[in-house]
């Protein structure tokens, strides 16, 4: 699927709704480091919708994690999540939904691969519209 997207792309530069698309770059990832700042504001929120903040979203964003893990069939080993100096809230509306956010860093402390996991997947609720980015 991967491939295919990328040969799609190279060989129509046109997309889609004025789209075009320009190029691509492999990312590198320092999974040397413990602690990785945000790119994009943290959102998470719990079973029952409820957006968490800061320390309290901590157990959660761990167990979205497992759970992403395991839709991709990989094994994160023992590992740990820890939201630090932080920075401030955010109100971020998505299509008339207000979803509050935050801005912080994260401690990871886990094997190299499960770091690279999480820079790969972000970190939290709805990493696919763009938050929880983290490098």
């Amino acid at each position: 699927m991967q491939i295919d997207l990328l040969k799609g792309a190279i060989n129509n530069e046109k997309m889609f709704k004025n789209v075009v698309f320009i190029g691509f770059e492999r990312m590198h990832i320092n999974t040397n480091k413990n602690i990785f700042s945000c790119a994009s504001p943290f959102f998470v929120k719990n079973k029952a919708q409820k957006h968490l903040i800061f320390k309290d979203a901590e157990q959660r964003a761990i167990e979205i994690l497992i759970t992403k893990s395991k839709i991709a069939g990989i094994k994160l080993g023992e590992f740990d999540l820890e939201f630090v100096d932080f920075v401030k809230t955010k109100l971020i509306r998505i299509h008339d939904i207000d979803n509050k956010c935050f801005v912080s860093k994260i401690k990871i402390t886990g094997s190299k691969e499960m770091k690279k996991f999480a820079c790969q997947v972000g970190i939290g609720s709805s990493t696919g519209s763009g938050f929880g980015m983290i490098y």
